[in-house]
């Protein structure tokens, strides 16, 4: 679907590429699946799929309701059985894919519901998928840290955070190692990398449009238990090209 990849391609009309979107109908069949996969691969990603179900009966009914005012040619009944038959034939196993495959998370929704009570449903499902994808790349941050891995960590921060620590200005390119400095404590005489690991609990995410504040108590655990550091911390995302980016963190100790 052309009009569709350049909307997507467009950001939706403006914006930085950080925006997130939920497509209706999209994608009808498995050939707009696979050109979705084909040319968004490097500038979006699909977090999850929303299915409304409806008997088609009461279906029939809203069309020829809304037939009485939409001066649309195709709101009869010849017209939406064959739309009924194409969506059986060609979208439906996209959402058997997407299941099967375990793609992306397929959350279903009672369609039959009144306009309201479908919507509060639909929202909430969204702010959910956000929401686990946000915590998702949070654990991938914390896992990197426990195990010195500033390549990862790196992909996952924006590297302009290193200004709040050094002399460097925005945008200027850095060592990856220089990435340590923002995790304290990894050093060791002896080895060179002091390996921790790290438990997170209390969680908590706030949403508000493409940027996510994540809060949480972590505990950095050192020497097999030996050592702990308790500390509540914060860490503000943005949704950038498909995927979060961490630009921001503050931490202080935790008061027991």
């Amino acid at each position: 679907d052309v009009d569709t990849f350049g909307f997507f391609w467009g950001g939706g009309g403006g914006g930085d590429g950080g925006a997130v979107f939920l497509v209706d109908g999209f994608p009808r069949s498995m050939d707009n699946l696979e050109g979705f996969e084909r040319v968004m691969r490097e500038c979006g990603a699909l977090l999850g799929a929303v299915v409304l179900e409806c008997p088609v009966e009461q279906l029939e009914e809203r069309i020829l309701e809304r037939a009485k005012t939409s001066g649309r040619s195709d709101d009869n009944l010849e017209s939406m059985r064959k739309r009924f038959v194409t969506f059986e034939k060609e979208t439906m196993p996209v959402v058997k894919h997407l299941t099967d495959s375990e793609r992306c998370p397929v959350h279903y929704i009672d369609g039959s519901a009144n306009v309201e009570n479908v919507w509060n449903d639909t929202s909430g499902i969204v702010k959910d998928i956000l929401i686990s994808d946000v915590i998702s790349a949070n654990a991938q941050l914390i896992n990197a840290i426990a195990a010195a891995d500033w390549t990862r960590f790196a992909r996952l921060v924006d590297k302009d955070m290193l200004a709040l620590t050094d002399n460097r200005s925005e945008g200027d390119e850095v060592d990856i190692s220089a990435y340590a400095a923002l995790e304290g404590g990894v050093i060791d005489d002896d080895d060179g990398l002091r390996r921790r690991e790290i438990a997170v609990s209390e969680a908590s995410v706030t949403l508000e449009n493409n940027v996510a504040v994540v809060k949480y108590v972590r505990e950095d655990i050192f020497d097999g238990g030996k050592e702990r550091v308790r500390v509540e911390e914060t860490r503000t995302w943005e949704f950038r090209e498909g995927r979060w980016v961490n630009v921001h963190f503050s931490r202080v100790p935790r008061m027991e």
